[in-house]
Order: C-alpha cells, then sequence, then structure tokens
C-alpha cells in the first residue's frame, strides 16, 4: 500500500500501489509515498472527496457547475470566465459571509468582528481606531448593523426545524473530484453541507425572494438543476451510493430572515443530468478541436420569444 499524507490536515490516505496516483509520482521511500493531497488536486490527478481551500477547489483544473453554466452562452464565454475569474459583488461577498456564519461559526467568530465608530477628527477618535486594530489583526471589521443582519439569518436558520436538522453534523464545505468516464473529462463539485451517513447533500442559498415562484425561477436562471445532478451523480460514483437528496436551503436577505427548503423532483433532475451530457460533450469537442467558438458568424434572423405573443 502507498499512503498520501495530506500536509495541511495530516490525513493519512492508504491507496494501492497500482492506483493511477501512484504512477504520477514513482519515486517511493519504504513504500511510503508522502505527497501533498492539494498538489494532486492542482495537477488534476485526485479522484474522491477533500476538505480544501477555496483556493485550491477554484485552482484545480476539473470542469465545474459554473464552467458549464458559462458553456451555454458560448465556449468563449466559458473559457474567459475560467481565465479571468469576475471580481465579486456586494451581493456575493455578503452571500459568502453569511455562508461562513451558517456553516463555519467557528471560523466567523476567528475572522469577523464588530467594528466600533470612530470619530477620526480627533486624536482619541484615532488613538481608539488604531487600538482597535492593533487588537483584531486578521480580522474583517463589519458595521453593526451588518453584523446584526448576518445573526439574525443564522438565528432564523437554526429556529427552522427542518434546515436546521440539515445542517447539523455531518461535513461542511466537502469538495468532490472525479474523473468522468463517459466525457474523458475531470469534474468538481463543491457541497455546503454532506451527511455521508444518511447521503444528504445540502446547499444554503441567499436570495431576495425564496417564495416557491421564485425559487423555479431561480433554478432555471442559475440552473440548479445542473448543479444537483452533477452533484447527484458524482456523489453517488464516489460513495457507490444511490440517493437523490439534495435539497436546497433558501433564506431571503431581509427580515423577517425567512427560511425554505426546496428538493427539486426527479424530472428536474434528469433534465439536469441531459444537460451536464451535452454540456460535457460539447466541452470536449472543443478540447479535441483546441477552438472555443463564440455566436454564430452568420446572421441570424430574430423572433419575438413565445411569452410577448401573449400581451396586448
Amino acid at each position: 500500500m502507498t499512503v498520501l499524507i495530506n500536509e495541511m490536515t495530516s490525513e493519512r490516505i492508504e491507496i494501492p500501489d497500482d492506483h493511477p496516483l501512484v504512477q504520477h509520482y514513482p519515486v517511493q521511500m519504504e513504500s511510503k509515498l508522502v505527497v501533498s493531497v492539494e498538489d494532486v488536486i492542482r495537477q488534476g490527478k485526485y479522484e474522491g472527496f477533500a476538505q480544501v481551500s477555496e483556493e485550491v477547489y477554484r485552482s484545480a483544473p476539473y470542469i465545474n457547475n459554473s464552467f458549464l453554466n458559462d458553456m451555454r452562452r458560448s465556449p468563449a464565454h466559458a473559457i474567459s470566465s475560467r481565465d479571468n475569474p469576475r471580481p465579486k459583488t456586494e451581493a456575493l461577498e455578503f452571500g459568502s459571509l453569511v455562508h461562513i456564519a451558517i456553516l463555519e461559526r467557528d471560523l466567523f467568530e476567528k475572522r469577523f468582528v464588530i467594528s466600533p465608530k470612530f470619530d477620526r477628527r480627533t486624536k482619541e477618535g484615532k488613538a481608539a481606531a488604531m487600538l482597535f486594530q492593533a487588537e483584531n489583526v486578521g480580522k474583517t471589521p463589519l458595521e453593526k448593523e451588518e453584523y446584526d443582519q448576518v445573526k439574525g439569518m443564522v438565528d432564523a436558520v437554526d429556529r427552522h426545524p427542518i434546515a436546521s436538522k440539515l445542517l447539523s453534523g455531518g461535513e461542511k464545505e466537502l469538495s468532490l473530484f472525479v474523473f468522468d468516464m463517459e466525457s474523458g473529462l475531470p469534474r468538481k463539485v463543491k457541497i455546503d453541507h454532506v451527511n455521508r451517513e444518511t447521503h444528504v447533500l445540502s446547499n444554503y442559498k441567499t436570495t431576495m425572494d425564496a417564495s416557491y415562484r421564485a425559487f423555479q425561477r431561480d433554478v432555471w436562471k442559475y440552473g440548479y438543476h445542473r448543479q444537483s445532478a452533477g452533484e447527484l451523480e458524482i456523489y453517488n460514483l464516489l460513495a457507490a451510493a444511490n440517493t437523490n437528496m439534495a435539497p436546497h436551503i433558501v433564506q431571503e436577505k431581509a427580515r423577517p430572515y425567512a427560511v425554505a427548503v426546496f428538493l427539486l423532483d426527479d424530472a428536474t433532475i434528469e433534465k439536469g443530468t441531459h444537460e451536464n451530457r451535452a454540456l460535457l460533450a460539447r466541452v470536449r469537442e472543443c478540447q479535441e478541436q483546441n477552438r472555443w467558438p463564440a455566436y454564430p458568424n452568420e446572421i441570424q434572423t430574430a423572433a419575438l420569444p413565445s411569452f410577448a405573443w401573449d400581451e396586448e
């Protein structure tokens, strides 16, 4: 057996000596191989579950749902977004903040702190601000209003009987990497919460409207059906499971911070799987041809969308 040691967590992973990973790292000492799992992931040679940083996950050369979403617009857009990551908007920054508060509460307390208001026009105010910064090196200051908003959202999730149960125990922010046999492409997903005992994969999302109809629109707009389909497919392959439980916990960002939990039906998941397969085949075609086109070069005849004909 060969032993991989995760340098960040000291986790030891035993794999057979004939595993493909060993072939990538042929130099062994006393039948044991010491290598960073993060390095293997960055090289696109890892398959399995892993707890890795956001930087490692994003840098891993695997196909994820965001890339496939961009492929729906055009291959050129997918490559451009991959090579030129879009800066986070204020909404995305807040979503990330709440994600940490909901899923990684200990980390939230370590990374963020309420910032008092300082009158920097006075010597006393400037001195107090400098002291605050010195006492909270490495922490991100939050306005009290923003902190209270996050705290209110956390409390609302805790009060929800289903959402709180779905997010208890298990593993948070779990990354999955797999080599897709049908397309021949490496794929990755990152799931907010995974319970490997019950095989339930939960994702948490913030929104302005968590009503049923609004979520239906968001599923189509943001490709949540493809996301869930990909997560279920990859998880079932790695865990040798057969689950269809991938609930979405959706919470509004404004008071009363209402929470709703949705589970996509089988037909919607099947459609997501079908779309993923078509998009993966398109990625493979672009790779083989080394050509990532944008829109058609010829003139396109345009017509009103179908819904417009119903309006007077």
